[in-house]
């Protein structure tokens, strides 16, 4: 049987520089927007990271956080989960 699940996903960078990465997997949909709610807020009001210093960025919710100058971005999207035992 088949479900769809939601994965919260981060980004950052350009073009060949583009940096993606998976943050977290939901059943429920409306956790993961909520979720990603709170992952976008923190980027946005944060300060943490200055462009100059390169100074690490640190995101209390997402460890494996990247950013640069083009700052980052959270997004979700749902994707087929199957969940049934046995051979494929």
């Amino acid at each position: 049987m088949s479900k769809k699940i939601t994965l919260v996903m981060g980004r950052t960078g350009e073009y060949s520089d583009r940096n993606e990465w998976f943050v977290r997997a939901f059943a429920d949909e409306a956790k993961a927007i909520e979720f990603c709610k709170e992952l976008n807020s923190y980027v946005i009001g944060s300060s943490d990271w200055d462009y100059d210093t390169k100074k690490e960025f640190e995101h209390p919710l997402d460890p494996k956080c990247k950013i640069d100058y083009t700052g980052t971005d959270y997004t979700v999207f749902d994707i087929d989960f199957d969940d049934s035992k046995g051979e494929a």
